[in-house]
Formats: C-alpha cells, sequence, structure tokens
C-alpha cells in the first residue's frame, strides 16, 4: 500500500507548479523557505514562529492563480511580469518606469495608452484588488489545508511594506507579522541570489532596507548571508526536513 504524503509535501509540489507561474526557476519556493528558516534561527524566533514563517513563506505565492486574468489584462504577459517584478523596488521612479514598460506589454500604442489609462485612473485601487484577491486565495488553501490560524494571518500581509507603501492595508513596521517579514526577503533574495550572488541578494536587501523590509530582519540576513543562502545537494529533502510536520502524514481528516 502507497503511503500518503506528508502535509508539506503535498504544499510543496503545489509550491513547485507555482514556480512556473512566477518564471522562476524549479523550487523557488521551496529554496526560500529554506531560507527564511534559516532567518528566523538567527532571528531567535520561537519555535511556533518559525514553523509559521516556514509555511507561510512556502505558500505566499500559492494564490497567483486567482489574479492571473487581471494580471494579463493590465500587463498582457503575466508571467514575465511577476518574474521581472522581483528586480524592482516597488517605490517611487524605478516602480512607475516599471509599470508603464509593462502595461499592455506587446500591444498597438493606441491599445497600451488606453490601458495605462484605466489603470492610472485608480492605480493603487486596481493593484490593491489584486494583491486583495491572490491573499484570500492563498489563506483560504491554508485553512483547507489545516494550518494555523498565525499562517493563514501571515498571508494576509504578503504585499505590505515595512515603511507602509505596500497593499492593500497600507500596514507598516511590527503590525506586519514576523513570519510575513522575514518570509517576504527570503522570497526576493533567492530571485536574487540565483541572479547576482550572494553580494547581488546583499545589496538588494541594504537597497530595501527600511522601505520594503524590517531593518532587523535585513541586518541579520546581511551578518549571515554566506550560511543563509548556502547551497544544499538535496533541496527538496533539505526543504521538507525543515517542515514542522514532516513526519506526520495526511490521513482522511487531513
Amino acid at each position: 500500500m502507497t503511503s500518503r504524503p506528508t502535509r508539506a509535501e503535498l504544499l510543496a509540489a503545489l509550491s513547485v507548479a507555482i514556480d512556473l507561474g512566477l518564471g522562476q526557476p524549479t523550487e523557488h519556493m521551496l529554496r526560500s523557505a529554506l531560507i527564511a528558516t534559516r532567518i528566523a534561527d538567527r532571528l531567535g524566533l520561537a519555535k511556533d514562529d518559525r514553523d509559521c514563517t516556514y509555511y507561510a513563506t512556502l505558500i505566499m505565492w500559492i494564490g497567483c492563480h486567482a489574479d492571473s486574468h487581471e494580471y494579463a489584462r493590465w500587463f498582457g504577459d503575466d508571467i514575465s511580469v511577476r518574474h521581472d517584478s522581483y528586480l524592482v523596488d516597488w517605490k517611487g521612479l524605478p516602480f512607475q518606469r516599471f509599470l508603464l514598460s509593462n502595461v499592455a506589454r506587446g500591444e498597438p500604442w493606441w491599445q497600451r495608452v488606453k490601458t495605462m489609462s484605466e489603470l492610472y485612473v485608480n492605480a493603487r485601487g486596481n493593484l490593491s484588488r489584486l494583491m486583495h484577491s491572490h491573499c484570500m486565495s492563498a489563506a483560504l488553501l491554508a485553512d483547507q489545508m489545516g494550518l494555523p490560524a498565525a499562517v493563514q494571518t501571515a498571508l494576509g500581509f504578503t504585499f505590505e511594506r515595512y515603511d507602509g507603501g505596500g497593499l492593500p492595508q497600507g500596514a507598516s513596521g511590527d503590525a506586519i507579522p514576523i513570519h510575513t517579514r522575514v518570509g517576504q526577503l527570503a522570497d526576493v533574495a533567492e530571485v536574487h541570489h540565483h541572479t547576482y550572488g550572494v553580494d547581488g541578494a546583499i545589496a538588494m536587501a541594504r537597497s530595501r532596507r527600511g522601505g520594503q523590509f524590517d531593518p532587523a530582519v535585513v541586518d541579520v540576513f546581511v551578518d549571515h548571508a554566506e550560511e543563509i543562502l548556502a547551497d544544499v545537494p538535496d533541496l527538496w529533502d533539505a526543504a521538507l526536513r525543515e517542515a514542522p510536520d514532516r513526519d506526520q502524514r495526511l490521513d482522511d481528516n487531513s
């Protein structure tokens, strides 16, 4: 008789599918979860907080399917814009240039102008709706999978920023759960590490310190970046070993 998977194995498999929707290499979210637990350890988080950080990071993007049609409406190629968005701080002129260069990408100039005008009539509101649907879908999955309420709460803050400039609520500072603050950095650092190396990931974290990311989380990451970003021979096994319920198989009630 074939043994049933653990909850972590099932969510890890889903996360690999989501990697494709993000335009990232396979196992991006798994590696982000591993990075997040390493940061959590160096922050000295309690076990419950560490466990919550693991799952919140692993599935923070799992709701991206919920807003793909809206992303496609505004940007044309939702996968490309998600991929490219990792390389831009969502703030100020660089973010405005990013939006302008990606709105209705690939469409005729007149269609691009029309879509830009529709988006910019209420840019924050339109983007907030995208983020809200994403967060709700991820939280619903967490609930159906029996994950702790803290994980569901953390997922609702996925697109917030430490400086209060995020979406959909504009939460800031410690109002954003520590699990989310750690997961946000781990997610972006993983992309910059495989694109630009350890130095590139450090430079990104420093440039967004106090803006997108919690300064305390950035400082710990920078101080231990080599260890936190260290590769492992078998990422799948290494990441799943960090799952808090790694030895518990799913049953009919799970």
